[in-house]
């Protein structure tokens, strides 16, 4: 895995429910090409979903979110 796929899943994970959005990844990992990311990620089996989010300046962007599933244990 590329390092900037690792770094853009690492966000994702960071993340969670509030997702990322191209501007975010550019900022925070430094990738402009967030969707070959994705792409390369979904390839390896991660359930990623896109969502259509509009910004505060009304601008349409793809926002990621990873679904993984929720891990639950027992304390002793």
């Amino acid at each position: 895995m590329k390092p900037s796929t690792r770094a853009v899943l690492a966000l994702l994970r960071e993340q969670g429910v509030d997702g990322v959005t191209p501007a975010l990844a550019l900022t925070e990992v430094g990738t402009m090409r967030l969707a070959a990311r994705i792409a390369e990620l979904r390839a390896e089996g991660h359930d990623i979903v896109n969502i259509g989010h509009t910004t505060a300046t009304g601008k349409h962007v793809a926002l990621y979110v990873l679904r993984e599933p929720l891990l639950l244990w027992r304390a002793s």
